[in-house]
């Protein structure tokens, strides 16, 4: 076996499907990753909302693994394996991702494409089907991480319009975004264009 650095994801030296599987199992960081990336660019608060609905997810899905106890199929790795935790995640973000569309759509009178949706079960389905392939999880661990995921981003998309968010936990979290947004500004430095007037 030969570990795919620097994630530590074994395939068998000489299997390209192995390969790419290790590439599509990084997914669902490269996803969170552009998640921070458009709040930091964008200061957009629906980002970071959804944000938090991704962290309570992975909380989520260490409290279910403690409590199934369901080993993985392989030796490769001494924790739990019910539900894939790539799975669930990549579920959740790209349902909050979708639900975010859909409403967005509608507040601009657009229609959501259905390129888009498309796009999102296929990183959904690549994800699940690398970590059966690297013998990572079970088939059952991978769907019932893809539904738990999805499950929840939907629950979370509910939630976020309901009356008790926006008088209970939106205040807090909108007190997060502004220090957040001036600690962004803080860094970054905006260009003088009197500086560059005198320099020319």
């Amino acid at each position: 076996m030969k570990p795919f650095s620097p994630t530590e994801l074994y395939y068998e030296e000489g299997d390209v499907v192995g390969l790419l599987c290790c590439v599509a199992s990084m997914l669902p960081y490269a996803l969170a990753i552009v998640m921070a990336t458009w709040y930091a660019a964008h200061e957009c608060p629906d980002t970071m909302v959804a944000g938090v609905g991704v962290i309570a997810s992975d909380v989520l899905n260490v409290i279910l693994k403690k409590t199934i106890k369901e080993p993985r199929p392989s030796g490769l790795r001494d924790d739990y394996g019910m539900p894939s935790r790539h799975a669930q995640m990549t579920a959740c973000i790209c349902c909050l991702a979708y639900c975010q569309a859909v409403r967005d759509g509608v507040r601009r009178r657009r229609r959501t494409t259905p390129l888009f949706a498309a796009l999102l079960l296929l990183v959904v389905a690549a994800v699940g089907f690398s970590r059966v392939y690297l013998n990572y999880h079970t088939a059952a661990q991978v769907v019932v991480g893809t539904l738990v995921g999805g499950g929840f981003a939907a629950a979370w998309s509910a939630y976020v319009r309901s009356p008790f968010h926006h008088r209970v936990t939106l205040p807090p979290l909108m007190a997060v975004h502004r220090a957040a947004t001036a600690c962004l500004r803080l860094l970054v430095v905006p260009a003088d264009p009197a500086a560059g007037t005198k320099a020319a």
